[in-house]
C-alpha cells in the first residue's frame, strides 16, 4: 500500500462506551482495485458492520432516515487494516479504495433480495465528494445504474419504515 495517502486519526470507542445492540446473520466480503467506488447501497433494516480488512478506503455513510436530525446528511471515514465502522439500519453505506482492498460486511440481517438498492454513488441531492480525485473512479454496472435519490425515495422512502 502506498503510503502518500493521508487519512484523519479517528477516535475510538470502547465497547463499554458505546453499547450496540447487534447479532450476527450474514457475513459478506468484497475484493476492489484501486479507485473502486461501490454503493450507495441499501438493505432494508439491516445495520452493518464494516471492516476494511486490507487495503485503504474512504467509508461514506448516509442517514436516509427521515427523522432524524443528520437526514440525507453524508459522513466519510477513513479505514484501513482491519478498522471498523458501524453502519445503522436506514443509512445507505459505500466506499472508494486507494489501493487494492477488501471489505468485510458482519450483517444483522439475513440477506432478502427484494430490499437491496441503493442510490447512485454520485447523486447531487447527497453530494458526496470522493476521495482521492487523482484516481480515476471504477464504477461497476450495477452501481451505474442505481436510482437517484429523488427516484429512490419515491419507490422506496424510509419514511414508511423508519418513523
Amino acid at each position: 500500500m502506498s503510503t502518500d495517502f493521508v487519512y484523519p486519526y479517528l477516535p475510538r470507542l470502547s465497547v463499554d462506551k458505546f453499547p450496540i445492540n447487534f447479532c450476527c446473520f450474514e457475513v459478506y466480503y468484497s475484493h476492489s482495485k484501486k479507485g473502486v467506488i461501490r454503493g450507495l447501497h441499501i438493505q432494508g433494516e439491516t445495520s452493518k458492520l464494516v471492516t476494511c480488512q486490507r487495503g485503504l478506503i474512504q467509508d461514506v455513510i448516509v442517514d436516509l432516515r427521515p427523522k432524524s436530525p443528520t437526514y440525507k446528511k453524508w459522513i466519510e471515514v477513513f479505514l484501513h487494516d482491519n478498522e471498523s465502522v458501524f453502519v445503522p439500519a436506514g443509512c445507505a453505506h459505500g466506499f472508494k479504495t486507494a489501493c487494492s482492498s477488501t471489505v468485510l460486511y458482519v450483517c444483522d440481517e439475513v440477506y432478502q433480495p427484494e430490499a437491496d438498492t441503493g442510490i447512485r454513488y454520485d447523486d447531487p441531492d447527497i453530494g458526496v465528494r470522493w476521495a482521492w480525485e487523482n484516481i480515476k473512479p471504477c464504477i461497476g454496472v450495477r452501481d451505474k445504474r442505481l436510482p437517484s435519490f429523488k427516484e429512490w425515495s419515491e419507490k422506496y422512502g424510509y419514511d414508511r419504515i423508519f418513523v
